[in-house]
């Protein structure tokens, strides 16, 4: 719960622009490789830690929030895999990127492939269900008060603003950070209290 939006927020903040263009992207990855990859192999680590992240919400939510947890834990699930995908191909972009200058001309219809509707980016917007999903849990432990209720507000805000990490870095490494704020004050609570429970929190 600490790791997760923190590694997330880092890679936002390291991304290197992202032009539309095949032609520009590639000149941005052949002059910024280095930012790019480090920016992706966070965003890769920031998913695997995501899960028990997830796992974590789901156990808080307990019985009284059953059908929160299962309908919030199909979309985190979906989520993850479609975003982890995705960060997969922007990571093969880096190798199309270092191919030698006389080459790059013809790399660019390939690059340009990738970035356009009809190649891999549909799977950004499907990964958008990890966001939907944070928002389902967050909207059962708000009504079963299972963590304090500014936090699970905190949490859909910082969900929601993250969508906007897909058009712009400064929007996601903002949501990103908001959801450190609100996320890991629930993991710091449970470090404190393992066996946090509902009625713990219902007394604040």
């Amino acid at each position: 719960m600490l790791l997760a939006p923190g590694l997330l927020a880092v890679g936002f903040a390291i991304h290197p622009p992202e032009p539309k263009s095949g032609a520009q992207l590639l000149e941005v990855i052949s002059i910024n490789a280095g930012r790019w990859n480090a920016a992706h192999i966070l965003f890769c680590v920031s998913m695997v830690l995501s899960i028990p992240a997830v796992l974590g919400l789901i156990r808080l939510l307990g019985q009284r929030g059953a059908w929160f947890g299962l309908i919030g834990g199909m979309l985190t699930a979906t989520g993850v895999v479609f975003f982890s995908t995705f960060i997969g191909v922007e990571l093969a972009m880096s190798a199309i990127a270092s191919v030698p200058v006389e080459v790059q001309p013809r790399a660019e219809s390939a690059m340009q492939a990738l970035v356009s509707f009809y190649g891999p980016l549909p799977a950004v917007f499907v990964g958008l269900s990890f966001n939907l999903g944070v928002v389902a849990l967050v909207i059962g432990s708000f009504i079963t008060r299972a963590i304090p209720r500014w936090a699970s507000v905190l949490i859909a805000g910082s969900s929601l603003v993250l969508i906007g990490g897909v058009f712009s870095n400064p929007i996601g490494a903002l949501g990103a950070a908001l959801m450190l704020v609100g996320l890991g004050t629930v993991g710091l609570r449970l470090l404190k209290a393992p066996l946090l429970v509902g009625s713990e929190t219902d007394r604040e």
